[in-house]
């Protein structure tokens, strides 16, 4: 017997030694017989080669991802092969099963891919079992954790007003970590100044995203200024107008407008911002409605510069015609027409439509009834 050249026993075909790997092993043979050839005989040199115990070299670590996302758990082994490989799990029962089914990718690889991971697999545990030829080595147990996906909510900070060139503030209720917004803004907020839905896309602290549902911009009409009071100016004897100006640093000035008809409106002047709410017109023909409140008798002047249909009605506060006052042509000159509270049933505010020389004047006329 030789053991690397060397020769280590004789006169047996047994041998027992402690192998080392890749020792080179043969045996020779000698006849006491005379043989023509073959004598001795060498067999052929067979190499030692010892199959290296499976152990694991790379544990799995625990994974955290996504609602409906991916997710990969992964093992690294050494020693002799092949190697197989069986990904098991623990879904709280403390009994560990083979991995099967279309709900993982790799079970039987190195690579275990959770697909489309939902919450109810939270705190799953798993583990993979490693086989060789010559031994098993089982990983070290994992847990998966699934993160709920956020939900942003948009809120907005302001108004937009038609031809404004103003814009509001749109932001979400919680904080996130990114902000791409539809219109292309990345900041925690946006400013939007044209009408339209928007939406955004945030990534929390945990790298998960979520998707808003659109928020609707729409343009919306300036409030209306409010007329204070029509009176005559007693400087000029002409139709003084006051109002109250609004609070928008958009607003360049104030048309006024006369009331022709029922729908035609003829403009008077216009008003810059920064000046007085006041306006005179001049070209007016005062209607004066006296005294006001009243609570027996009130007076209606006015003044006709042609000669014209006149119509004189009454109208409670909800608009409601309740009694024609008058309704005759006259002719050039001052009118005074009578109202007395036997014209009226309840104390409160009335209107009184004066349509004259193509010109409609309307007035409010406060009734006390007496006693109340």
């Amino acid at each position: 017997m030789k053991i690397n050249g060397n020769d280590v026993g004789s006169n047996s075909n047994l041998y027992n030694y402690i192998p080392k790997d890749s020792d080179l092993v043969s045996c020779v043979m000698t006849s006491h017989y005379a043989c023509p050839t073959g004598n001795p005989a060498t067999s052929n040199t067979d190499t030692m080669i010892f199959l290296q115990p499976l152990r694991i070299i790379t544990q799995p670590v625990n994974l955290a991802v996504c609602d409906s996302s991916e997710g990969l758990f992964i093992v690294q082994a050494a020693g002799a092969g092949p190697i197989s490989y069986q990904w098991q799990i623990n879904k709280g029962s403390g009994v560990f099963t083979n991995i099967t089914g279309v709900l993982y990718k790799g079970f039987n690889k190195d690579s275990l891919m959770v697909l489309n991971a939902s919450l109810s697999q939270t705190g799953y545990l798993y583990r993979c079992i490693i086989t060789g030829p010559c031994s098993t080595d089982t990983s070290d147990q994992v847990t998966l954790t699934i993160h709920t996906l956020p939900v942003p909510q948009i809120t907005s900070t302001g108004t937009l007003y038609t031809c404004s060139n103003d814009s509001i503030i749109l932001s979400t209720l919680l904080t996130y970590s990114s902000y791409p917004w539809s219109n292309g803004q990345t900041s925690a907020v946006t400013y939007v100044d044209t009408p339209g839905k928007y939406s955004v896309i945030v990534k929390d602290i945990n790298h998960c995203s979520g998707t808003s549902s659109d928020y609707t911009v729409v343009d919306s009409i300036i409030p209306v200024t409010q007329i204070c009071i029509v009176t005559v100016d007693p400087n000029t004897n002409k139709n003084m107008v006051v109002w109250e100006k609004n609070k928008y640093d958009f607003t360049a000035g104030y048309y006024i407008l006369r009331q022709l008809s029922l729908s035609t409106y003829d403009t008077l002047g216009f008003s810059p911002y920064d000046s007085l709410s006041v306006f005179i017109d001049t070209a007016s023909r005062p209607v004066v409605l006296y005294p006001n409140p009243f609570s027996t008798v009130a007076t209606l002047e006015y003044e006709l510069k042609n000669t014209s249909d006149v119509q004189i009605e009454l109208f409670d506060n909800m608009g409601i015609n309740i009694k024609e006052l008058q309704n005759a042509s006259l002719n050039t000159g001052v009118y005074k027409l009578t109202i007395t509270d036997e014209d009226l049933n309840s104390s409160g505010l009335y209107y009184i439509r004066l349509i004259a020389d193509n010109q409609v004047s309307t007035l409010k006329l406060w009734f006390l009834k007496p006693g109340n």
